[in-house]
């Protein structure tokens, strides 16, 4: 029987570093549900399959979130979702309000975040739910959910275990196009061989 997150995110918070075996412990705790079906634009259903997988790093940041008595639907009813039944949300690094990236949320991946305490996306290509980290080892753990003014973009205030972009850079947004003449400057190097991320276990 599986823990449920709210019984393991105390006891993360409790840790200032966690052995691999507590990691595989909070990867395995957390369910996500394994598929779902909603309409698209009210024509067509897609499923929307996920699988979690063992973070390949260590060390996990220390979690404040506790989702045991969250109710997801307050904030999914505040949401103006596009056509296709998604927002766009935007991660912060929480305590530098460095900004992450960008990906899209749907409801499913909203309920999976809120519940579980880390960032869990909507994959357009993929027609899935990912959880930031679970191939890379760059977990994102939720620390605050925000909605804009007119309810059309989430803000996820995060730790970011790190990096954040594919690139292997800590941000995604590290392209800049800055006076006088507007010229493309890559204002951040990268840290983590991209190549490194998405090796198969």
């Amino acid at each position: 029987m599986d823990c449920p997150a709210w019984l393991v995110a105390p006891y993360i918070a409790k840790q200032s570093t966690t052995s691999i075996e507590h990691t595989r412990f909070l990867s395995k705790s957390i369910s996500l549900p394994s598929s779902s079906t909603r309409r698209v634009s009210g024509r067509s259903e897609f499923a929307v399959k996920m699988t979690l997988r063992e973070p390949k790093q260590s060390k996990l940041p220390a979690n404040t979130w506790v989702g045991e008595h969250i109710e997801p639907e307050n904030l999914i009813r505040n949401v103006r979702f596009n056509d296709a039944g998604l927002v766009p949300a935007i991660a912060q690094q929480w305590d530098t309000s460095e900004v992450l990236m960008m990906a899209w949320m749907n409801e499913e991946s909203i309920r999976a975040t809120m519940r579980g305490g880390r960032a869990v996306y909507y994959s357009r290509s993929r027609k899935e739910l990912w959880r930031k980290g679970d191939t890379s080892g760059q977990i994102q753990v939720l620390r605050d959910v925000l909605l804009d003014c007119d309810g059309d973009t989430i803000l996820l205030k995060v730790d970011q275990l790190g990096v954040a972009c594919h690139t292997g850079r800590r941000s995604c947004f590290y392209k800049a196009f800055r006076p006088p003449k507007g010229d493309e400057e890559i204002i951040a190097e990268v840290s983590m061989d991209p190549r490194e991320l998405y090796k198969s276990k």
